[in-house]
């Protein structure tokens, strides 16, 4: 038996100037033409923007707040990161319907750097 490809598009392809566009309209087909948030109006007001400043220990080298600016980065529902090596701070902005202060303090504990809240 040979093996075969499966692939299954939701939505519509359109082809524009030899470029394929890929409309997409979600699980639901062309019916459900409204986004999620749309949809679900408790989850758009929950989604808040918030600021959080972390007190970061164990950086020591010019290196260390990149890699802690990284590993905050990565954490979903992260919009923002700075840090000062100066300070050992790292200042965060994240949504928080998509994730929480354990979150960050989590991902950066993963990478060898330890932080708590300074302020929120």
């Amino acid at each position: 038996m040979k093996p075969f490809l499966v692939v299954a598009l939701v939505g519509s392809v359109v082809i524009a100037g030899g470029t394929f566009v890929i409309e997409d309209q979600g699980l639901a087909g062309a019916a459900s033409s409204q986004s999620a948030d749309t949809i679900n109006p408790a989850r758009q007001a929950t989604a808040t923007a918030r600021t959080v400043t972390l007190q970061v220990d164990n950086m020591y080298c010019a290196s260390c707040p990149y890699i802690v600016k990284q590993s905050l980065a990565a954490v979903p529902g992260v919009k923002g990161v700075s840090v000062s090596f100066r300070d050992k701070t790292a200042i965060v902005t994240f949504d928080s319907a998509r994730t929480n202060v354990a979150a960050l303090t989590d991902a950066t504990f993963a990478t060898g750097y330890p932080s708590k809240v300074k302020s929120q």
